[in-house]
């Protein structure tokens, strides 16, 4: 089980994002064209029955101009039921619309996005009974900060509220991406 509090990932990461918003070096860069983004970070189902994990996975998008963007995303959360052989599986797929506030001014940016999206949960019940899998509509929303580590490379902290309409809950994520912009 999770020993940390459970809102201490999204209250350092907020942090961070609210430092990114402030640190702005004085040069600009062209950013709009493709991104390509590894992902990796922690889970936090509502459900408390649910295990906290780390969730992987890629990010792929576009800047078509300083202020906006869009993005496609694919996540893996591999989560178990506490004190049980259960595992449960959420593949999260997701479509953000993506505003730049600063509109490409600095070395780093905050990003504020949101869409809809696509979870497909799968439930294995210790091997014996087989598997469950069952797939929902989605719907997220979150803060980022792109931090510049060159012309082409950038990490990206980001916290994300997912609602998931099969399990009627709000869950959090906060992710950590390596990027490259093309």
């Amino acid at each position: 089980p999770n020993t940390l509090p459970r809102f201490l990932g999204p209250v350092l990461t907020l942090a961070l994002l609210v430092s990114v918003g402030i640190a702005t070096p004085a040069f600009a860069q062209d950013r709009t064209g493709g991104t390509f983004e590894l992902v990796g970070g922690w889970y936090m189902p509502e459900a408390s029955e649910l295990d906290d994990d780390v969730t992987y996975g890629l990010r792929g998008g576009y800047r078509f101009s300083d202020s906006f963007g869009f993005e496609g995303s694919l996540t893996i959360f591999e989560g178990d039921i506490a004190n049980t052989p259960i595992g449960i599986d959420f593949i999260l797929t997701d479509a953000s619309f993506k505003w730049y506030p600063g509109a490409g001014r600095g070395n780093s940016e905050l990003v504020v996005f949101g869409g809809p999206g696509w979870a497909v949960i799968d439930v294995d019940i210790g091997g014996i009974f087989g598997t469950a899998t069952e797939d929902s509509i989605s719907a997220h929303a979150g803060l980022a900060g792109e931090l510049s580590v060159g012309e082409t490379v950038y990490f990206r902290p980001d916290v994300r509220a997912r609602w998931i309409e099969e399990t009627e809950d709000i869950d959090l994520e906060t992710t950590l991406s390596l990027g490259f912009r093309f």
